[in-house]
């Protein structure tokens, strides 16, 4: 069993290989759900991500330039750049006209750098050997935080600096890789456990001692295709659903993990089979002796049966062990059934998502997440009916001004959501795969964004969270670490009971790119706590080169 991965993969890679995937946290993903609200894509499979070069590049090629305002175009003109490779592929493509990365080496103050560095304008170096086309660019980022608080005696200063590199490319017509390598250290005047074996929210094993942290992070696969078939093995990242604010299924706060993601699409369907490993965080023994993992099954089918509108079904099974169990194998089993063959004894999930497509450039959607319910009591406060429920709306272009947009979302979590009797919870180190607020949670949150150009971008994001969290000795749900059933869990629990939590936010955020993949990022944060009546101010800085 252990071995039958890498067989097939061997297999595969032998026979047909695929472009990268393009990280979830790319702008061109909201750029393509703002050509969607625009009616300018057709039938938009964009809601699972992150998506292959050649996905991306085929919605490219549908945009009509001449519906684009002027920052529309610029945005196009640089992902064309961006995926010239692929979309040489059209007889139609025209060649884009040099960007400011080449303007700069071929100036005469860089005349002096080799030829290939920068050679095709976009990556700090580039190289073609055989079939082998390798892409190589350095990554450094330095975060400066400040913030003051009421709860704070000081001001609090927490520096991050992450430097690494990332190697991509491809082998043939058909087989990509990926290896993202970056080494991270924070230091400052927060309190840190003093250690050298602990976790954070985000993060994976970290390292540490009184006054500082270091962790790292890797994203690393092979990927493969032939046809309308993707075959993905190693190290990586996964989001599913149209939500802006959070996912309730799968998001990619979670540190990334070891995957195989099956994937066959066609124009208005896309099928994922995803099996991954994933980590259980129990205490600071963590790795030495008390070392914990758990397999997650999950598959995924969107289809866009019409322009304008898609919809999604999903299903997420985690169980226990180092070994896979047969019947979550099968990419197209009903997990809920296998887990009634097997004795219901893993963490079964499910749930649905959707998209539509509204008139004046705007767009509702939603989602769902069941993982557990009692339809005989459905409406109560029974405490197995654990579900979640995100609805939405977007629109590109309010009151008419170009490149204004705007979204707001409410979310609601039942009480006991994502947590588990077993170490099988919905979590991969001490992250939550789901949505970040948790359960027994509901938060309704705007988000307004302004586009001055395709460097030049600013956000305004607020809200409000409300969550029940767990009085001492009692458990009403709000911690995903305490499973029904501890401390004489009740029957009937009501959404947000328990010790009641108001905290409210604002963020503005600014974001310039003045060259390809080098963003310098300022944002101011406002936190304020209603039942206490507290305040909390934060100042971030970021230089980020290839984030």
């Amino acid at each position: 069993m252990k071995k039958t991965p890498f067989l097939i993969l061997l297999l595969v890679s032998c026979a047909f290989s695929q472009t990268v995937y393009i990280d979830a946290g790319h702008w061109l993903y909201a750029f393509l759900n703002r050509m969607d609200q625009r009616g300018l894509i057709a039938h938009p499979l964009i809601r699972t991500i992150p998506m292959t070069r050649l996905e991306i590049a085929e919605y490219l090629l549908q945009i009509p330039e001449q519906r684009l305002n002027s920052v529309e175009q610029q945005q196009l003109n640089y992902l064309k750049a961006e995926f010239q490779e692929e979309l040489q592929k059209d007889p139609g493509y025209k060649a884009p006209a040099p960007g400011a990365i080449s303007k700069l080496t071929q100036s005469r103050a860089l005349r002096w750098l080799p030829d290939e560095f920068y050679a095709n304008g976009r990556n700090f170096l580039s190289l073609a050997s055989g079939p082998v086309q390798l892409y190589i660019d350095p990554i450094l980022c330095r975060t400066r935080l400040y913030a003051s608080a009421d709860t704070l005696q000081k001001e609090e200063r927490v520096f991050e600096n992450s430097n690494g590199l990332v190697i991509w490319g491809s082998i043939g017509a058909h087989l990509g890789f990926v290896s993202n390598i970056r080494d991270s250290r924070e230091w400052g005047t927060r309190h840190y456990p003093g250690t050298v074996n602990f976790s954070r929210e985000g993060l994976g094993f970290a390292q540490g001692g009184p006054d500082y942290l270091e962790h790292d992070e890797t994203v690393a696969y092979l990927v493969a295709n032939w046809n309308h078939l993707v075959l993905q093995f190693g190290k990586d990242k996964n989001q599913w659903g149209p939500g802006r604010f959070g996912q309730l299924a799968m998001s990619t706060r979670p540190t990334s993990y070891d995957q195989i993601k099956l994937q066959y699409s066609t124009s208005r369907i896309r099928f994922i089979f995803l099996l991954a490993q994933l980590q259980h965080y129990t205490d600071y023994t963590y790795f030495y002796g008390a070392r914990k993992s758990k397999i997650l099954a999950s598959h995924r089918l969107e289809i866009a049966p019409w322009s304008g509108f898609s919809f999604s079904f999903f299903e997420t099974m985690i169980h226990a062990g180092k070994s896979v169990e047969w019947s979550y194998l099968n990419p197209v089993m009903f997990f809920r059934s296998a887990d009634h063959y097997l004795g219901d004894r893993d963490n079964a999930g499910m749930g649905a998502d959707f998209s539509a497509r509204l008139p004046l450039r705007s767009r509702i959607y939603g989602e769902c997440f069941i993982d557990d319910i009692s339809t005989r009591k459905l409406g109560s406060g029974f405490y197995a009916n654990r579900y979640a429920y995100m609805l939405g709306m977007d629109q590109a272009d309010l009151f008419g001004l170009s490149n204004f947009d705007i979204a707001l979302e409410y979310t609601r979590i039942r009480p006991f959501t994502y947590s588990h009797e077993r170490d099988i919870d919905y979590r991969h180190f001490t992250t939550n795969l789901g949505h970040w607020i948790g359960p027994n949670s509901e938060l309704i949150a705007l988000g307004a964004s302004y586009r001055f150009s395709q460097p030049l971008s600013v956000r305004l994001t607020c809200g409000r969270l409300r969550h029940g969290d767990n009085p001492p000795g009692a458990n009403i749900g709000g911690n995903i670490l305490e499973p029904w059933g501890d401390h004489g869990s009740p029957l009937n629990i009501d959404l947000l009971e328990g010790e009641l939590k108001k905290t409210g936010y604002l963020t503005l955020k600014l974001d310039y790119e003045p060259l390809r993949n080098y963003f310098f990022i300022l944002s101011y944060s406002h936190y304020l706590d209603h039942i206490a009546d507290a305040t909390r101010n934060e100042v971030t800085f970021s230089l980020r080169i290839n984030p």
